[in-house]
């Protein structure tokens, strides 16, 4: 279980994290590190942007530090002039890997969910789905501004095999 938080104020935002997370591999199927990094800057050298992440350590076989990076090229080739645009292209490009990656267990959970609308589903398919809703699951906290002068604000995005898109939330000061 990860702790992350976003503290939102006036001049500036602070985000933190715990350092423990879950990837798959390992004998098990998972492989446990207590010293990943789950806070990124975003953005060319000293961007005033910062990602930090929960849930699922990783999307497939891309690591949130690579969806960062991609995030912060797409903003030093052709700056955002939002945060809300900037979490919806992190949005549009995490939902692309996110499918990618687990097409069969979203199918799956998909398929569970539409019998679960019409029937009471076994003890197993239950436990299944529970199973798939949690460990395939996390989010980003998008925060920062995106120029000199503007306000900080601070993005949600919500991802999981219960979603069809990544789910955007934000709020700024």
């Amino acid at each position: 279980m990860t702790i992350a938080a976003c503290h939102l104020s006036p001049e500036g935002v602070v985000l933190g994290a715990d350092s423990a997370t879950t990837l798959n591999g390992g004998p098990d199927g998972t492989c446990h590190l207590d010293f990943a990094q789950k806070i990124f800057e975003v953005g060319p050298e000293g961007a005033s942007v910062g990602l930090v992440t929960w849930g699922l350590g990783q999307i497939g076989d891309e690591s949130h530090r690579t969806i960062a990076a991609r995030l912060g090229n797409a903003h030093a080739k052709s700056p955002f002039d939002s945060l809300g645009k900037m979490a919806t292209y992190l949005s549009e490009d995490l939902g692309r890997a996110f499918e990618k990656a687990y097409s069969i267990e979203i199918a799956r959970y998909r398929e569970l969910e539409e019998k679960a609308g019409y029937t009471d589903l076994e003890e197993d398919e239950t436990k299944e789905i529970n199973e798939l809703r949690g460990r395939l699951s996390g989010g980003y906290c998008l925060a920062g501004r995106t120029d000199d002068f503007g306000a900080c604000e601070a993005q949600q995005i919500l991802w999981g095999v219960d979603k069809t898109t990544p789910e955007i939330g934000s709020g700024s000061l």
